[in-house]
């Protein structure tokens, strides 16, 4: 943490910090509902809107594979994949159907060169 090293508000911008990482802080934001991101204190949080959050907090994230994909790639199989969708829902094709269509697809813009 750092503040500005001319600042004459330096011991409020503690106070402030101490303030939105206290534990009081914590519960009366949840209180208040408008919590918008996963609450950062667990035994605060435990559950949540009727939803416990443990498995936020002790399940690690696993680590994410490292994908090559070009941005053109990207971009195409994102456009395929909301056409794909939309007609799927205005022609009532089985969800089964059109994934199988979208990953032959996929497969053929990642095997392009």
């Amino acid at each position: 943490m750092w503040f500005y090293k001319k600042s004459t508000q330096i011991e409020n911008s503690w106070k402030f910090i101490e303030n939105i990482t206290s534990e009081e802080f914590a519960k009366a934001t949840q209180a208040s509902g408008m919590v918008a991101e996963l609450p950062a204190r667990e035994l605060t949080n435990i559950v949540f809107d009727n939803i416990n959050l443990k498995a936020f907090y002790e399940v690690k994230p696993a680590d994410a594979p490292e994908v090559n994909i070009t941005y053109d790639k990207q971009l195409k199989i994102y456009e395929l994949a909301t056409k794909t969708f939309r007609e799927s829902m205005d022609k009532n094709i089985s969800s089964s159907e059109m994934l199988d269509d979208l990953e032959n697809q996929m497969q053929a813009i990642l095997s392009a060169s």
